[in-house]
């Protein structure tokens, strides 16, 4: 028996990287504008973040077999971000030692200052910042289905289904990723006439607009008497780009599905012009300072 294919949908997988070179942010720039994408796709990893990333490269274990673990900490000073590696041993009683053995903090001039003599690391973090792991090209990957493309829905790890439109985005992400060293493998979705694979279609990409739609839900209601109305401006313009992106799926979740979620979009927009009002008499009224941490009540 011979099926057909759903129309402009496709199950993407993302498989491992295939060498041990870390792809770097210049080349995943390059390689994007070469094959038609915005390059702001490609950013520097937040040094943060490639501070916990080297430190962590540095855990494992010793010559002796030892395990090295590296820890983050909540340090006392606001600002501060802390990493250390501690050795772990058992002790006879069965228990776990845990010897510190290095440590460094990063302040908000993110300076990284090592602690006790620990080696410094400034330069390898910086390096950390310019490379890419596994994780950021998936991240890239779907940023720019989000931004230039209808998005992309989990159906589980490394698996999305992915709208098309029938254009040739795929293909040229593809290369994208290719040339960051991962392999993106595109299948059609047989369409065996009981309606499962349309259910399971309609599932994911459902379940993905939920989600988004919980996360405006979230930040409108998390605005204050202080929050600036230009902000509140700027969610809703990103409604208005969820409710977009809605209607480009109309094909795969169906008009009624459509008509649900622009009721709560519509309810999300009311929240939204509430939360200005208030914004703007407080302002006006010269209390924006009083207000401030005190929510916004919006029925």
């Amino acid at each position: 028996m011979q099926y057909q294919t759903l129309l402009n949908v496709f199950i993407v997988f993302l498989e491992s990287a295939k060498s041990e070179d870390k792809p770097t942010v210049e080349g995943v720039k390059k390689s994007l504008r070469e094959n038609g994408f915005k390059d702001e796709h490609a950013e520097p990893i937040p040094r943060g973040t490639a501070f916990g990333r080297v430190v962590q490269s540095m855990a494992g274990k010793d010559d002796d077999g030892n395990v090295i673990k590296a820890s983050s900490l909540k340090a006392k000073e606001e600002g501060i971000v802390r990493w250390q590696l501690n050795l772990l041993s058992a002790e006879e009683n069965e228990k776990i030692r845990a010897t510190w053995t290095a440590g460094w903090f990063m302040r908000d001039d993110e300076t990284i200052q090592a602690i006790d003599g620990s080696p410094d690391i400034n330069a390898a973090v910086s390096r950390a910042e310019m490379e890419y792991e596994p994780c950021d090209i998936t991240s890239i990957f779907r940023s720019v289905l989000k931004d230039e493309g209808d998005g992309s829905y989990p159906m589980r790890d490394a698996v999305w289904c992915v709208p098309t439109r029938g254009s040739n985005l795929l293909e040229r992400l593809g290369k994208v990723v290719g040339n960051a060293g991962r392999t993106l493998m595109v299948c059609p979705i047989f369409d065996t006439g009981d309606g499962k694979e349309k259910f399971a279609v309609l599932k994911a990409i459902s379940t993905g607009i939920d989600q988004e739609i919980e996360a405006h839900k979230n930040a409108i209601e998390s605005y204050v008497a202080s929050t600036k109305p230009g902000i509140i401006e700027n969610r809703k313009d990103a409604i208005k780009n969820t409710r977009n992106l809605i209607g480009n799926l109309t094909e795969h979740i169906g008009e009624s599905k459509v008509k649900e979620f622009n009721t709560v979009l519509d309810g999300l927009d009311s929240m939204c012009n509430t939360a200005i009002s208030v914004a703007e008499s407080a302002r006006k009224a010269g209390l924006a300072g009083a207000g401030r941490g005190r929510q916004i009540k919006i029925d």
